[in-house]
């Protein structure tokens, strides 16, 4: 049984225990928060995944893969954690990483290059202060520079999540 299917089946089994009146020595709450941690802990390493392929090298397959991965635990997390802090912080790192891979297929289907003139990449190019260059056809960034851009700002955003997740441990 994999990892995540075990988590489930413990989350069902909280969740059982605490409808039942079964507390398993543990409060209702108790089991709420080891819940959560739980979650925020999976959250939180299935977009360090994504971090350390970046860093290390991963093909464009590998990473949507890790990307649907990540996005399936910051979904959860935005049903079940009660900190909105913390959901927020994933969601602006789950964004930034999806940002990445949308400039990643306009290189394989078409371009080097991100056209200022589209919507689409004027809006990314903004966000992430990708610099441009003007040439007799138009105004462009270059994409491989904005995907360095954007894996190093969720690099950042998600390296600040860490010491909120370990202060929530101290809370007990």
């Amino acid at each position: 049984m994999s990892y995540r299917k075990k988590r489930i089946c413990f989350a069902v089994f909280i969740t059982v225990c605490s409808v039942l009146g079964i507390n398993c020595g543990k409060s209702v709450e108790q089991q709420k928060k080891e819940t959560e941690k739980i979650l925020y802990m999976d959250t939180f390493r299935s977009l360090l995944k994504i971090e350390s392929a970046t860093e290390v090298g991963v093909n464009y397959q590998k990473y949507g893969e890790l990307l649907i991965d990540a996005k399936t635990f910051v979904n959860e997390a935005n049903l079940i954690l009660s900190d909105e802090t913390i959901k927020k912080m994933f969601n602006t790192v789950i964004e930034e990483y999806a940002d990445a891979i949308k400039i990643w297929k306009e290189k394989i289907d078409s371009s080097w290059s991100l056209d200022v003139a589209e919507g689409q990449w004027n809006s990314i190019i903004k966000k992430y202060s990708i610099p441009t260059e003007k040439r007799s056809y138009g105004t462009y960034a270059n994409a491989d520079l904005g995907m360095q851009l954007i894996w190093a700002k969720a690099t950042t955003d998600l390296q600040s999540i860490w010491p909120i997740i370990q202060s929530l441990d101290s809370k007990k």
